[in-house]
């Protein structure tokens, strides 16, 4: 047995007779057994397979307006409930109606139909068991109490979701309001080209409190695959440069390459879909340092994936597991290095010429190049979130320090920093759109690193005697 009670304002409904009111008329419908408030008609909720050309009936709540001119309302009841029960989803069936008494002593009937309880208590229709409901109408509690009993032709709403190629997916059925799930395969990202993938973003009608047979369709978004990253293949040298400094060796690791990166970029703009058009122009340059430094945290934060394997850590000491915790970064390669430009092969199989151009000072030449640039948002563009970007790839690098401890156990020293060096060919000019306001990877694919890594950089060292 469940019980439930749910407050809520009903605005004013035409008030109309309703049929079955009266002990009379309540008698009339008496069945060939003798039983009460039978259905006025058959039931017709037995499912059937979902036509073609599929429909969808939105749900609505319809107001419910009792009042009179000129009249006080003394009482709203609610006549004609069975007291057998009401199989599930016959509500409608049954000539149920709302009694409204008038100063006056005159009496109305108006239906009480399933559109008029608010949406998210319609469920309870389809649960057998007894419910109560209060509703407050034009200042007035009225409490509903009935029963939900089986109904030996409703077995349920057939819920069938499609593929991108319209191919059935998953099959299941689902209640009388209620929320259907999908079990099926997963619908997997597509490439649409490098910058662009076809994402899965939700079905095209609601899940919840399902009210018809359904056939729900994948809604498919092209989304930029912003701050994804492609690491070193496994079989490339990673060790570009080193120095020594006193008893440690400074190592300069080429970690991969992390794309689509905005160097300078717009203030947010949330744009309705059939709002205005709207121009959108880049920032004041400066100052750029707030906004370089921003960059730098995000490239680690959503490109770079650091991990820990907690076998190794037995052999590395130091301060390696705040590498990408609270990551410093470098304006430029530190002059102790020699760095040049290396070609090697990323983990997509793209062979690659690294970037060595000044971290901070190539950045802020983009965006000064770009500064005068505009673009618009379109009347007709989604609703959602807006900003204008110049956007590049970047090479990742990491400078860290070893000490030898013993024999394969090594200390990471404290002054680990990031060179974030970018790729002057790949810049692109561009709107990035976003639909909470959060411009994030989009996209799984990352820099990935560990302390294993470092340890095998570390024992490849030449520590000599």
């Amino acid at each position: 047995m469940k019980k439930a009670k749910y407050l809520f304002m009903l605005l004013p409904l035409m008030l109309s007779a309703c049929s079955a009111a009266t002990n009379e008329e309540s008698s009339s419908q008496r069945g060939p057994l003798g039983e009460k408030n039978t259905p006025i008609t058959e039931s017709t909720n037995t499912p059937s397979a979902p036509e073609i050309p599929f429909v969808y009936e939105a749900l609505e709540e319809v107001p419910i307006i009792v009042d009179k001119d000129g009249l006080e309302i003394i009482s709203i009841d609610v006549a004609n409930i069975p007291a057998e029960g009401i199989p599930v989803g016959d509500w409608n069936l049954y000539g149920i109606c709302f009694k409204v008494t008038y100063s006056n002593g005159e009496v109305h009937y108006a239906p009480f139909l399933v559109n008029h309880f608010p949406i998210s208590t319609r469920h309870y229709l389809g649960e057998i068991g007894h419910h109560t409901v209060t509703l407050l109408i034009h200042g007035l509690e009225t409490t509903v109490g009935f029963d939900v009993i089986k109904n030996t032709g409703f077995h349920g709403y057939t819920c069938e979701f499609h593929g991108a190629a319209d191919e059935v997916l998953y099959t299941t059925t689902v209640g009388y309001y209620q929320n259907v799930e999908y079990k099926g395969p997963e619908i997997s990202d597509k490439r649409v080209d490098d910058e662009t993938i076809t994402k899965f973003v939700g079905w095209d009608y609601p899940l919840e409190n399902v009210h018809q047979n359904m056939i729900y369709k994948p809604v498919l978004r092209d989304t930029e695959k912003r701050f994804y990253g492609d690491s070193i293949a496994a079989d490339r040298e990673n060790i570009l440069s080193t120095y020594e400094d006193g008893d440690s060796i400074r190592t300069l690791l080429y970690l991969g390459r992390v794309h689509r990166v905005a160097m300078n970029y717009s203030d947010t703009y949330y744009h309705t879909k059939g709002d205005e058009a709207k121009e959108l122009a880049f920032r004041p340059l400066n100052p750029y340092n707030d906004t370089w430094v921003n960059l730098n945290n995000e490239i680690v934060q959503y490109g770079v994936r650091y991990s820990i394997d907690h076998n190794t850590a037995q052999y590395l000491y130091g301060s390696n597991a705040s590498l990408t915790s609270s990551p410093s970064f470098g304006a430029n390669f530190d002059p102790n290095y020699t760095v040049t430009s290396t070609s090697t092969v990323l983990d997509d199989g793209s062979l690659v010429d690294t970037s060595i151009l000044p971290a901070y000072q190539s950045v802020y030449d983009t965006a000064a190049e770009y500064i005068t640039y505009t673009s618009s948002v379109a009347s007709d563009d989604e609703t959602g979130y807006y900003r204008l970007a110049v956007v590049t790839s970047f090479d990742i690098y990491l400078s860290v320090g070893f000490k030898r401890l013993g024999f394969n156990k090594y200390y990471v020293d404290n002054y680990a920093q990031f060179v974030c060096s970018p790729c002057g060919e790949k810049k692109a000019l561009m709107i990035q759109y976003s639909k909470d306001g959060n411009f994030v990877n989009t996209f799984e694919k990352k820099v990935d690193f560990s302390n294993s890594t470092l340890l095998s950089v570390a024992s490849r060292l030449e520590w000599g005697e």
